[in-house]
Formats: C-alpha cells, structure tokens, sequence
C-alpha cells in the first residue's frame, strides 16, 4: 500500500507495461485515476491490476468482459478481503481478537500494518476498483464506511481489547437470528457501502468461511441467478500466481 501513483503514470506515460497488486494507484483520486488511465490509452501499453482485488481471482477480468460484451452491471456485492473474511470465521469459533488478528498477520494475510485491513480502507479501496471498472465516476470519500473494528485511533491492540464486548454481542445477536458476521461491501448504481453486516448462514455470503472472497454480479443477464465468483483472496501464492498472469496476457 505505497503512494507509487506518479511512478505509474511516469511508466504509462512513457511506454511501459505496468502490472500492480498495489491498490493505492487505481483507488486515489478521481482525477489521478483517469490521468493514468489516459496515460494508458495514449500510448496503447498495458495497465494490469487484477491482483488488486481478490488475489488471483478472475474477477476485474469478468467485470470488464460484461460491460464490454454490452451488459448492463446492476450491483456487485460480497465479501472483498480474505484477511477479514478469515477474522470472521475465527472469531465466530470463539477467537480472542487479539490473538486473531496476530494470527492473521503471521499467515501473512494482513497488510503491514493491520489497521489497514480493520479500518476497512483496503475494501473500501477494493470498492472504489471495482466502482470505477463499472463506470461510475466515484471518489473514495464518496464511500460510507463502517471500520470492522472501531477506535483504531486509541491504537491496536486498545481497540481491541475496547472492540471485545460489542463484539460478543453482535455474534450472539447473530447467532439467535440464525445469522453470521461477513463485513460486506455493496457497490450499486446509487452508492458504495461496506461495513461488517449480519447475513444469513445459509446464503452465499454467508457460507463463505476462511481468506476465501465472495463476489455476486448482479446485471441485465444474470439477474434471476447472479454470477458468482469464489476463491482464495489473501496470500502470497495466489496473488503472485495473479501478477504472473497479468504479465502473461502481456506477453502473449
């Protein structure tokens, strides 16, 4: 999550191929986006960023296809990171949050810095990709954010430790309604929302368990049964396996 946007644009502008897992670049401001995107088309190369969203999922890849084989994108929804995806299920299981989030990083599923991930900046970020793929002019203020886990400003480990009776409450809330925690983005005609929802367990949101990301395409075409894209959306083997296929598609 580095600020390499002008390094991009410098690239693009004079002739290279570029291919990202950073999501920083395509999610900045409105204006920085279509200065690269213009940078792009003006000297014909390639701007890869699959792995900026799910990992090595096929998923950028899809959307793109759809609009341009003329369907029309009514909502995209799911669940967008593995590391809260993974949260989710461990502290379902009864996971200190504390001793998740560690665990978490030490499988290497978070960012660096973890509150990255718990703000919910990194699936916000994911939205804005995904928003902006879709053709709506989006800026990343425009996002309404709920953070996965509040008072990130108190620091980490505070705010877990605050985080942990709310949190107890919510899963058995859940529980009692025959629900799970999934934090869930929604990217719509009419707005951006991402924030830690309950959904029913039997639903394909709510199935999900683990780092695995969850996205259901709804458009004209898919509209009676969505499209669903399912996989692995954190660790390093799959996201170099995706950059390896970006530089591929450029190669070939």
């Amino acid at each position: 999550a580095a600020d390499l946007a002008p390094l991009h644009l410098l690239a693009l502008t004079a002739g290279f191929h570029v291919v990202t897992a950073n999501k920083l670049p395509l999610s900045g401001t409105l204006a920085d986006y279509r200065a690269l995107v213009a940078a792009r088309d003006s000297t014909g190369v390639s701007y890869g960023y699959e792995t900026t969203f799910g990992a090595g999922l096929p998923v950028l890849h899809t959307l793109k296809e759809l609009v341009a084989t003329g369907d029309e994108l009514v909502a995209v929804s799911g669940c967008f990171s593995g590391t809260l995806g993974y949260l989710c299920t461990v502290l379902q299981d009864g996971m200190d949050p504390l001793d998740a989030v560690r665990r978490a990083a030490e499988l290497g599923y978070t960012e660096p810095d973890p509150r990255e991930d718990l703000s919910g900046r990194d699936v916000a970020r994911k939205a804005v990709i995904i928003a902006r793929a879709m053709g709506m002019p989006l800026e990343p203020d425009d996002v309404e954010l709920t953070p996965f886990v509040p008072g990130l400003e108190a620091g980490l480990e505070a705010a877990l430790v605050s985080w942990r009776g709310p949190l107890r409450q919510l899963l058995h809330d859940a529980d009692e309604q025959g629900a799970v925690l999934r934090y869930v983005a929604e990217v719509t005609r009419e707005g951006v929302r991402v924030g830690l929802v309950a959904v029913p367990a039997g639903s394909a949101i709510g199935a999900v368990r683990g780092p695995d990301n969850i996205l259901v395409f709804r458009t004209r075409r898919y509209s009676d049964n969505p499209l669903v894209i399912r996989g692995p959306g954190a660790g390093a083997v799959v996201t170099a396996a995706g950059v390896l296929g970006d530089v591929l598609r450029i190669v070939r």
